[in-house]
């Protein structure tokens, strides 16, 4: 099932399940990053607004309503916890 409670129309749970985790974390991750920016006053450079809108938009619109949580999650994260996470997710095999 999606986020509205649809499961998927190919029947693949795995890899639905797979997509949401995946989601989870980037929401977990921009939440994190974004905290970070404000504690540092950090803007996003001019070149990087337009992608990054589009990947939140996206993992937003994967998410839905428990996009905040993720989100609100991340932004409670302490620096080392979220590049330990981003690390262990990128070496991991999909």
């Amino acid at each position: 099932m999606d986020h509205a409670g649809r499961a998927p129309p190919d029947g693949g749970f795995i890899t639905w399940r797979l997509m949401l985790k995946l989601a989870w974390l980037a929401a977990w991750l921009f939440g994190a990053a974004d905290a970070q920016h404000r504690v540092l006053g950090i803007r996003l450079r001019r070149d990087e607004e337009a992608d990054h809108a589009r990947l939140v938009g996206a993992t937003r619109r994967r998410l839905g309503k428990s996009f905040l949580a993720g989100w609100s999650d991340g932004e409670g994260a302490r620096i080392e916890d979220a590049v330990n996470r981003a690390a262990a997710a990128a070496n991991k095999k999909l």
